[in-house]
């Protein structure tokens, strides 16, 4: 418990006495002091600290819970002064996470936070930037960091391969939770010396009953059909050879959310439609020769590596990424909408390119500057009509689609990216140094485009749905957002959003 005292600071009476009736000691519980200081930012804190000595431990307590991030040298040096003062009394607080985002420390700074950590006993989650180069410069935090016994997160990027990452890696004493495993994609056997094909869960074994959520990214996963975890329900994989989504389910046989990212089966394979149909086939045959999943809550991913997936079990939620400039994407949309009849949630973006159809706006032979439509109203209205006929026409390729759809679902989010065909609005162009006055006409036509028809029309076209939610994006850019239900039921919340 810890008092506080409350109340105007006392003045003196007429008789030279201070009154004392305005001060008040309140005795409050250190859960609920705990609860008002995590509302407070960490200048306000901070400055909480300076009261006395029992609150400075407990708003001590609650901001190094917030985490702790040392971005350079001098910040870590400076870090673990803080930390060793008073015999490291301090370092048992830090609990929840530390960040290392500083490769080059002097064998001084590198020493101090090895002194740090052997006392920081209790710390649950370590995230470290180019461990590899970390580890070169100071190898001595390898050891220290494998014996920290209560660590349940793991979070490590890395530039290559070197033995002090596998040695960290394969002696950690703590049974992992999470694991993050990020390498680059030029990680060759020639530039690294260690081949792509080192598979970290196997260094990892005391952990392999404990594991719930991976996420690895260019490291591989074709060689796991001896590798059994039944904790995992959660893997996110960028950039990774998978194995067959039989031998995927093996592996990990109570996974319930999948993120797949230039995911490959095969380096040599082609993308294109037909490789993907014979490899969506393969996958999908062994499923139902060897098992599957008994059902995924959540899969989210490209349109091409979730359809090669060849899914067999029921799926309830898809987030999906499309690009429909390549009608390749809308026939396997079509194929994996059919062959997922259990959903019920469906999210997709997609890249929908409204100025391709026809001359002059084919490809990027027509790129034009906002200035060429200066005195030239007619022509800046004629291109946000156009925007907005096209719009209309694409809403209703939408609608027929999912009508024709066999599954049945509750809530559909749409979300249209519209490139833009004036190069002052491209977002990887050489930005012009000239100011512009004109609005984009196309931002003027998504903007101003009343999208509440097109939701009604949605829920005409499917009756199962509860939610729909139309989402207009420019480029990168948020437009409109419109979320409702149908008209005989409540509203959920509709809203209308500009970015300019």
């Amino acid at each position: 418990m810890t008092q506080l005292q409350l109340g105007r600071p006392s003045k003196a009476s007429s008789t030279g006495r201070r009154d004392q009736t305005s001060n008040h000691t309140v005795v409050l519980n250190d859960d609920v002091l705990r609860s008002i200081f995590w509302l407070l930012d960490n200048v306000s804190l901070l400055l909480v600290m300076r009261t006395s000595p029992a609150i400075y431990w407990l708003a001590l307590e609650v901001l190094l819970a917030r985490g702790v991030t040392l971005k350079s040298e001098e910040a870590t040096s400076s870090f673990c002064a803080f930390m060793s003062a008073q015999d490291f009394s301090r370092a048992p607080l830090i609990r929840n996470s530390l960040e290392l985002s500083s490769s080059n420390l002097s064998p001084t700074t590198a020493q101090a936070l090895c002194s740090t950590l052997r006392r920081t006993t209790r710390l649950q989650k370590i995230s470290i930037r180019d461990v590899d180069k970390l580890f070169r410069t100071a190898p001595e935090l390898v050891q220290v960091l494998a014996e920290l016994q209560y660590l349940e997160e793991v979070d490590v990027v890395a530039q290559k391969w070197t033995d002090s990452v596998l040695i960290f890696l394969a002696t950690l004493r703590s049974r992992l939770t999470h694991l993050n495993v990020q390498f680059p994609s030029s990680l060759t056997p020639d530039n690294c010396g260690r081949s792509s094909e080192i598979i970290p869960i196997e260094l990892l074994q005391r952990s392999a009953h404990t594991l719930r959520h991976i996420r690895i990214e260019n490291v591989t996963m074709s060689a796991w059909a001896d590798i059994v975890l039944p904790q995992v329900v959660h893997l996110h994989a960028t950039a990774v050879q998978l194995p067959s989504t039989d031998v995927l389910a093996r592996t990990l046989p109570n996974l319930i959310t999948l993120v797949v990212e230039e995911v490959y089966w095969d380096p040599e394979e082609p993308v294109d439609v037909d490789t993907a149909a014979a490899r969506r086939c393969q996958n999908h045959y062994r499923q139902e020769r060897y098992g599957s999943w008994p059902c995924l809550e959540w899969v989210t991913g490209p349109v091409v590596e979730v359809f090669s997936l060849g899914l067999v079990c029921p799926v309830y939620t898809l987030i999906l990424e499309s690009d429909r400039r390549s009608d390749m994407d809308w026939v396997m949309l079509e194929t994996l909408l059919d062959f997922t009849p259990s959903l019920q949630e469906l999210e997709l973006t997609a890249i929908e390119d409204l100025y391709t159809l026809e001359w002059p706006y084919n490809g990027y032979e027509a790129v034009h500057d906002l200035t060429e439509f200066e005195g030239k109203a007619a022509h800046w209205e004629m291109h946000v009509w156009k925007t907005q006929d096209r719009l209309r026409e694409t809403f209703e390729e939408y609608r027929n689609f999912f009508e024709k759809s066999r599954c049945k679902l509750h809530e559909l989010i749409l979300q249209l990216c519209t490139p833009c065909f004036i190069r002052d609005c491209d977002p990887t162009a050489e930005p012009s140094h000239q100011e512009q006055s004109l609005e984009c006409p196309v931002v003027a036509g998504l903007r101003d485009y009343d999208v509440s028809g097109d939701a009604e029309a949605f829920f005409s076209a499917m009756p199962t749905l509860d939610t729909v939610e139309l989402v207009l994006m420019h480029h990168d850019d948020l437009v409109t957002r419109y979320r409702c239900a149908p008209v005989d039921e409540p509203v959920y919340g509709s809203m209308a959003l500009v970015r300019s």
